[in-house]
């Protein structure tokens, strides 16, 4: 089987296709069911961060919870939470469920500066 990635979101450049922008703080959780991005029941994804610290003295992680929208139940179902403290890739089994959203739902830094995320997310296609 071959497969290739493609972004969750259209855009011309990497920072038009971001799902998290420059995210420094805790955000809500999804609430509407056309929150988050539709992943047209894929099989796996892809998560790619950039971290951004500017104050090497002080580790900092952001915790980010993934929900999943289940169109059988008509609800977010929480997911996987990711804990994030370098410009990572999580690969996550979706099987086929209608969307995810990513809230960052906390951020552990003591340092003064703030340090930022960016998120994209890679659909796993076949060809």
């Amino acid at each position: 089987m071959k497969v290739v990635v493609v972004s969750a979101r259209q855009g011309q450049t990497a920072n038009d296709r971001k799902v998290l922008n420059a995210v420094s703080a805790v955000q809500q959780a999804p609430s509407l069911s056309t929150d988050g991005i539709f992943l047209n029941r894929i099989v796996h994804a892809h998560f790619f961060f950039k971290f951004t610290n500017p104050d090497a003295n002080n580790s900092c992680t952001f915790y980010v919870q993934l929900w999943w929208w289940n169109p059988i139940t008509e609800m977010w179902h929480k997911g996987a939470r990711l804990a994030v403290n370098d410009s990572d890739i999580n690969t996550v089994e979706c099987q086929g469920l209608n969307r995810v959203y990513m809230q960052v739902d906390d951020v552990v830094y003591t340092g003064s500066d703030t340090p930022t995320l960016d998120a994209w997310i890679g659909m796993v296609v076949q060809v």
